[in-house]
């Protein structure tokens, strides 16, 4: 099985490297054929130098470069550019574990979409009490307004079979409400969706 796993980029140059090797590293032991995209999006330090280095010296890690800030268009260029039977995107600081990255991939063989959360028992949180709260109180209102059971509409770490790349692609927000779009409309079409 084909993979293109994403990490959006914006002004990670202090993390960029070393994240994106362990990303590598940790996909080099997987089953799958994987492509690591790194998708630089309105950045004024270093990243795209970073991520132009990282793609010379890998072969299997690439780099597009958006002049345009936005999560959600990073994401949706990135996806349009390359085939794959599976896609996924973490965050450039990797506040999702890795580990969770192998049970997205694996819960792929029998969900369209699977998302990491940072609710989750056992889930390990790196926020602070405010941060915390106001989550919290967004993911209970959007479950509230749009009738779903999904408990982290904003983490930064969601994979999906290719079946799902159209509506990636009508997904109208191209920032931070990316996320949150993407799932609610997932659900009213009837994509099965994994927590």
């Amino acid at each position: 099985m084909r993979l293109l796993a994403v990490i959006p980029a914006y002004n990670e140059e202090r993390i960029l490297e070393k994240n994106a090797l362990k990303v590598y590293s940790y996909l080099k032991k997987q089953k799958y054929e994987f492509t690591l995209l790194i998708a630089v999006n309105g950045s004024t330090d270093n990243s795209e130098d970073i991520a132009r280095g990282l793609s010379k010296t890998y072969s299997q890690i690439k780099f597009i470069s958006i002049k345009e800030k936005g999560r959600g268009l990073a994401l949706k260029k990135a996806f349009s550019g390359i085939k794959a039977d599976y896609y996924c995107y973490i965050d450039a600081d990797l506040s999702p574990d890795l580990l969770g990255l192998g049970r997205i991939l694996d819960s792929l063989k029998d969900q369209d979409i699977c998302i990491a959360s940072r609710y989750a028992e056992g889930a390990k949180i790196k926020r602070s009490v405010l941060r915390y709260f106001v989550s919290k109180c967004f993911n209970h209102m959007m479950g509230f307004l749009f009738r779903q059971d999904i408990k982290d509409y904003q983490c930064g770490l969601k994979g999906f079979r290719k079946s799902v790349l159209p509506l990636i692609m009508e997904t109208e927000d191209i920032g931070w409400f990316f996320d949150t779009e993407l799932l609610v409309k997932a659900s009213r079409d009837g994509f099965r969706i994994r927590e």
